[in-house]
């Protein structure tokens, strides 16, 4: 607005100040006009527009005429032609206008840049996201009860239902979700999933409605108690048609530590314990935990550790990849995409992070609209603001190799 009273200002006194402009007498020659007849007039007699009539009648009509437009003509400055009355006022107009036109459009252009600088920035992108893996762990004490009885087929069948219900809400964010369950639950399924219960899933088991109808990834997950051990839960996937996972779904590190699982003899096939004729090999670490996970480390990257007594050297002829679970949080994706931007981790390094959905939460009054608000809508968040991948720990370590040439990148905080 100031731009255009600026300009209506300048319009005013351009207009006022070229209109006020008189022509000045001609006194190049130094001498007095001559009247008509050739002669000076005396000064006791001078002739004017302001004369009365009678006395300008005397010289006659034309004579009249001709002293009138003498008197009337404008006098050019010195040394200037003066240019016609028309002329000059076309000269004002076009003058004023285009001052004016100059307030305007700095107006405008004013009100852009304070437009363009009270725009709320757009968050800085990291340069890489966090490659991040939704995952639940079904333990080897669930499904409650004795195999075999009404009771443990209750509860198995309460799970079911619930794992599907998450399943449905992961597909629906547009989320990847891995479902990694012990030897318990695999035999459950064996044993309860007839032909009723399968009619709700399409005529298939519920691991087969999970991944293939829903898109979740299924894995081998193994405390290696009961007789059982990670070779005899990947083949009892392999029996109810969802096997394939290569995943070691969470181990014991700590070479230290009594429940340590040597996680380095799937260097080579390892046999079965419970099914003696299955043989397994895992390739892929995920979940480098302890006990109870009262002291498990925070670690972000992907690495081939060179043996159990050196876990947290690279060594780039290893045959096992190992995923880092960072914090176990979603706040913890923020940390990650705060070293890319500050330079701290390098963008040639692929970061990673994990979050355990437990059972317990699935199966709790309210726990899935609580899942749905405080997990799934917040990563959906971070994976379209670009800070997140969701994703599974197979695909994970092949865009490891592919996109981050097997680069190894180790962060490692505790």
């Amino acid at each position: 607005m100031a731009a255009i009273l600026i300009g209506a200002c300048l319009f005013y006194f351009c207009v006022d100040g070229i209109s006020s402009i008189r022509p000045l007498p001609d006194n190049r020659t130094g001498q007095k006009a001559a009247d008509p007849a050739g002669q000076t007039p005396s000064k006791s007699s001078p002739v004017s527009i302001d004369s009365p009539p009678q006395a300008l009648a005397k010289e006659g009509p034309v004579e009249n005429l001709s002293r009138l437009e003498q008197k009337q003509a404008p006098q050019s400055m010195a040394g200037r032609k003066i240019e016609p009355k028309g002329r000059s006022r076309k000269t004002i107009w076009i003058i004023a206008a285009v001052v004016l036109a100059a307030g305007v459009a700095a107006y405008f252009l004013l009100k852009k840049k304070e437009k363009k600088d009270q725009a709320p920035a757009t968050p800085l992108k990291p340069p890489r996201p966090v490659y991040m893996v939704l995952f639940t762990h079904i333990e080897d004490n669930t499904p409650a009860g004795v195999l075999g009885t009404p009771a443990c087929r209750t509860s198995y069948l309460s799970l079911r239902a619930r794992l599907i219900e998450l399943a449905v809400l992961v597909r629906n964010r547009g989320l990847r979700w891995s479902f990694e369950p012990d030897w318990k639950f695999l035999e459950a399924a064996l044993l309860y999933e007839d032909d009723a219960v399968r009619a709700s899933t399409g005529g298939v088991n519920v691991l087969r409605y999970l991944r293939d109808s829903l898109g979740a990834a299924i894995d081998p997950h193994s405390h290696e108690n009961g007789g059982y051990n990670y070779t005899d839960v990947a083949d009892l996937l392999e029996r109810l048609g969802a096997g394939g996972s290569t995943v070691i779904g969470g181990h014991i590190w700590d070479p230290s530590l009594p429940q340590f699982q040597g996680w380095d003899r799937f260097r080579v096939p390892v046999f079965g314990q419970k099914y003696p004729s299955a043989v397994w090999r895992g390739d892929i670490l995920m979940g480098s935990g302890t006990p109870n996970h009262v002291n498990d480390p925070v670690v972000s990257g992907v690495w081939r550790p060179k043996d159990r007594d050196h876990y947290w050297e690279d060594d780039p002829a290893g045959n096992i990849a190992c995923v880092g679970a960072w914090k176990g949080d979603i706040a913890g994706i923020s940390d990650l995409t705060a070293l890319y931007r500050s330079g701290e981790a390098d963008a040639a390094c692929m970061l990673t992070a994990s979050y355990h959905l437990k059972p317990a939460d699935i199966t709790s009054p309210g726990g899935l609209a609580a899942i749905e608000s405080g997990v799934l809508g917040p990563l959906a968040a971070l994976r379209d603001g670009g800070q997140a991948v969701l994703t599974d720990f197979t695909a994970l370590v092949n865009t490891w190799k592919t996109q981050f040439g097997g680069r190894a990148c180790i962060y490692r905080l505790r």
